[in-house]
């Protein structure tokens, strides 16, 4: 299932191989998926079922954050007509968990429930700037992931930009994961250590000091009202453990 995760289909071959498990097991084991509505096969190749929108779908529902965050993404992009994410730390990634898409020609294209490596991206180091370098260096293989030119990759490096993002309070990556790309984070207090965070992000061309001081504030206001809302639905916390 999660080799499949990326939509690309596959054939048997190509998941035997991946998975390193011989076909004639994998064989029985992609029968019964399919069986059950966890896979359909088109031809030679399998790909997700309908069935796979289940787990998602209720763990989204399930999520206090993503539930309290709703309204508030609304408001983001209609003020300012930038993709808004939501996201949380999973070990050494962001999982985009809700998203808001800006309307404009020229803008982000992701989708719920894509991964992307913590270090290039401003959700993630704003969300890994919560930890000390040890835990950093812990979670994550250096050297790192290159998505970009500009991606940081070693070790001093990074720990550099946390720091930097510690005394400010934000995080904010120009062409890291994507080129050609500006994205401010802002992280949302969940507890001890943090795990979900809020973005926004444009094409550099929109991106004037007076924009990005205006959207600052905007994620800032955001991230506020969130926590007052996470704080005072102790109801909502029960349900949701991560939060405290």
């Amino acid at each position: 299932m999660e080799a499949l995760t990326d939509g690309q289909p596959r054939t048997l071959s190509d998941l035997a191989a991946e998975l390193e498990v011989p076909k004639s097991t994998l064989h029985g084991i992609l029968r019964t998926l399919e069986a059950r509505g966890w896979l359909q096969s088109g031809g030679p190749t399998y790909r997700l079922g309908v069935r796979s929108l289940l787990p998602g779908a209720r763990y989204l529902e399930a999520d206090a954050v993503v539930s309290i965050s709703t309204s508030i993404l609304d408001d983001l992009v209609a003020e300012f007509d930038e993709t808004i994410h939501l996201a949380r730390l999973e070990h050494n990634e962001i999982v985009y968990l809700a998203k808001r898409d800006s309307v404009q020609p020229l803008r982000l294209f992701s989708s719920v429930g894509r991964r992307l490596p913590a270090h290039a991206t401003a959700l993630g180091k704003v969300l890994l700037a919560q930890r000390t370098d040890e835990e950093v260096d812990a979670l994550l293989d250096f050297p790192l992931r290159r998505l970009t030119p500009n991606t940081i990759v070693e070790r001093e490096p990074l720990h550099r930009a946390l720091g930097e993002i510690r005394q400010r309070g934000y995080a904010m990556e120009t062409g890291e994961s994507t080129v050609g790309l500006t994205c401010t984070a802002v992280l949302i207090n969940t507890g001890p250590t943090a795990q979900y965070a809020l973005s926004c992000s444009a094409p550099d061309v929109r991106i004037t000091p007076e924009r990005h001081a205006a959207i600052l504030e905007g994620l800032f206001q955001a991230r506020h009202t969130i926590e007052t809302r996470l704080a005072s639905s102790p109801a909502t916390l029960a349900a949701n453990p991560s939060v405290s």
